[in-house]
């Protein structure tokens, strides 16, 4: 699980050339009336978040403080611990627990851990310029807190020497990350990463500017939030064919809920596949049959709250 990364140059989170940053991931258990019933809480959370929750408390009690110690940049990524706990609804009481002695094994089912909802999902999707033989990722952040930040780091998975490019987005400031075909043949491949099961991997190649032989895939993605009961939060998939013969799309459930569909796509046309998600999370991997080095994987988890 790869911890925030700060770019370079950020405010306090940089010792000469060596980035702070987070650290490892380590377990934290929250014990209460608050958080009692067997949740995950997903957001990013580190040390200092304790401290974020004293000042949202303190706030809360009319007696706000501020910690300088934690830089802007931490503040942003780091949760103040409020997303993991339900103030409204208390469970207080003893907790009861088999006997250890007694050496009886307690049955746990698979998914007896639910997840907490969240205000705010984390995307990306691409752009290729065939004119300029380029391809731009643009990643993006929905709803969440005032200056709520997550941060995206990109790895290229082929044709590129091994790096770790870090970017971080709000709401309000979108990052995009371009990588240069023309210098590797055309060729590109590359993932980005984020918390909660954030995953994108795009690999294809692309084509020289004017030419529309034969399939050229073109997918666009929007994540849309549940509505009410009607129905449940779902990833729509918009399947482009820009080329001039027919083309089959594949879309496969990596994970989570959605089953393998065989999408046809004429000519100039586009078809439109609304994804499931299993309590906001998604996983879809997406490939043609006229490219086998083209493929797209879309997971993650949509927000599944307005509460910021």
């Amino acid at each position: 699980m790869l911890p925030p990364w700060p770019e370079p140059g950020t405010s306090r989170e940089y010792l000469g050339d060596y980035p702070l940053g987070f650290g490892p991931r380590v377990p934290m258990l929250l014990v209460s009336p608050w958080t009692r019933g067997g949740y995950v809480a997903s957001e990013v959370f580190d040390h200092t978040s304790t401290i974020k929750f004293l000042e949202t408390w303190a706030t809360h009690l009319g007696k706000p403080f501020r910690c300088p110690n934690i830089s802007d940049w931490r503040r942003s990524i780091a949760g103040d611990l409020s997303s993991a706990l339900d103030f409204a609804h208390p469970q207080p009481g003893p907790a009861v627990f088999v006997d250890p002695l007694a050496e009886q094994s307690v049955s746990i089912a698979a998914d007896h851990m639910k997840p907490r909802p969240l205000s705010f999902h984390p995307h990306a999707t691409i752009s290729e310029d065939r004119a300029t033989g380029t391809v731009t990722a643009r990643m993006t952040l929905t709803g969440g807190p005032k200056d709520k930040a997550l941060s995206f780091q990109v790895f290229p998975d082929k044709y590129q020497p091994f790096s770790s490019t870090p970017f971080t987005v709000t709401a309000r400031k979108t990052r995009e990350y371009t990588w240069d075909a023309e210098a590797t043949d055309g060729n590109y491949a590359f993932s980005i990463y984020s918390n909660d099961g954030f995953v994108r991997s795009f690999a294809g190649r692309v084509a020289p500017a004017g030419t529309r032989d034969g399939a050229l895939p073109r997918v666009e993605v929007d994540l849309l939030k549940a509505k009410g009961a009607k129905h449940e939060a779902r990833a729509k998939l918009t399947l482009h064919n820009d080329g001039t013969k027919p083309m089959d799309y594949t879309l496969t459930a990596n994970d989570y809920l959605g089953r393998t569909q065989k999408v046809t796509v004429a000519h100039g046309a586009k078809k439109v596949v609304m994804w499931p998600t299993q309590e906001g999370y998604y996983d879809v991997v997406v490939t043609v049959d006229s490219d086998t080095a083209w493929t797209q994987r879309y997971a993650g988890r949509i927000a599944t709250t307005t509460k910021d």
